[in-house]
């Protein structure tokens, strides 16, 4: 929480992040206080689309329903961060009350409440994702160009393990099939340790010569072990069905099997470099919120461009007009010379 460990109050308005917070804590806890009490001239505090409904969902976003989809719509998206400070703010009032258990981890109310944190941040992240995607398909895309950097199209959200194997060291994780591209991923492992568990260290274990299934030349240790976690490094894009992930490395482990969650949320890109216009959520005759600001913009300039075409016009014929009144000046003052 902080480098030395000092008390830290939650901040309950503002947007001034306690300056004891930890560096990389801090900086999500300031976001956080932006968006919840930044006020509506700068970050849209409570903001809601008036294009959407009651729950903030947009009529050309589809279903919104269910774990997959949170915080994609307006009051999801602010339930979701005031759920992620409540989670810091309630670390940061144990984190004061029993400071002192900290350090034997026998305060199982702390421990609680530091992984709802954990997972909470976990949530927040793929929220985060999900709202970029959201408000990008609510504004339109130009030409196919991808602005949404960071959201979910098509992308697999989530790693399972179905079995965890054994024998293996950390690994990375690939994807085959599926349609998709650029997943990627890592495993790590727990290492089986003592063959039988009476070590609890590599150094002691190695030295034993005597214990059943030890032997000398310091190897009794083993290294290897089944898969416990895993993680995302890139959620890829296009996967219109599930991919089997691939376990890449992880020495000469065996039998262990990972699956894959596909989200379902997909960015209104047709997908293809070619493609020309406006895409999004269906709006006003056209796709993306931009199309009908483009379209005004280009209505509005072409009746000043217009304007300006008619002012031109009476130049030149003004123009015309005394050129013409010269050139008959110039003939009436010949003819008169003439006489």
């Amino acid at each position: 929480m902080t480098a030395n460990g000092a008390n830290i109050a939650k901040v309950t308005s503002g947007t001034t992040a306690p300056s004891n917070m930890q560096t990389e804590l801090k900086v999500l806890y300031k976001l956080l206080l932006d968006l919840i009490y930044g006020g509506g001239s700068t970050y849209g505090q409570d903001y809601e689309d008036p294009l959407c409904d009651e729950d903030g969902e947009h009529p050309g976003g589809g279903s919104y329903s269910g774990g997959s989809n949170l915080g994609r719509s307006d009051s999801s998206f602010e339930s979701e961060t005031e759920d992620m400070k409540s989670a810091i703010d309630a670390l940061l009032d144990r984190h004061s009350t029993i400071k002192g258990s900290i350090a034997s981890n026998t305060n199982l109310s702390y421990n609680s409440t530091f992984t709802n944190v954990i997972t909470e941040i976990g949530t927040y992240k793929d929220v985060i994702k999900r709202r970029i995607t959201e408000i990008s398909n609510r504004i339109g895309y130009l030409n196919s160009k991808d602005v949404a950097g960071g959201g979910y199209n098509q992308s697999i959200s989530g790693l399972t393990i179905a079995a965890a194997g054994s024998g293996y060291t950390a690994g990375t994780l690939t994807a085959s099939g599926g349609s998709g591209s650029d997943f990627a991923g890592t495993f790590s492992i727990t290492a089986d340790g003592c063959p039988t568990s009476i070590h609890s260290d590599a150094s002691t274990c190695n030295a034993d010569t005597s214990s059943s299934s030890h032997s000398g030349g310091g190897a009794n240790w083993v290294t290897t072990g089944p898969i416990t976690t895993v993680s995302i490094t890139d959620v890829g894009t296009g996967y219109t069905s599930t991919p089997t992930i691939n376990i890449v490395g992880g020495g000469s482990g065996t039998s262990g099997s990972i699956t894959a969650t596909v989200s379902s949320i997909t960015k209104s890109l047709d997908g293809t470099a070619t493609y020309q216009g406006f895409e999004g959520y269906s709006f006003n005759g056209g796709n993306g919120y931009a199309n009908t600001v483009y379209s005004h913009a280009n209505f509005l300039g072409g009746k000043k461009i217009n304007l300006l075409g008619k002012v031109l016009k009476a130049i030149v014929g003004v123009q015309a007009m005394y050129d013409s009144i010269t050139t008959k000046r110039s003939e009436y003052y010949e003819y008169n010379q003439a006489s």
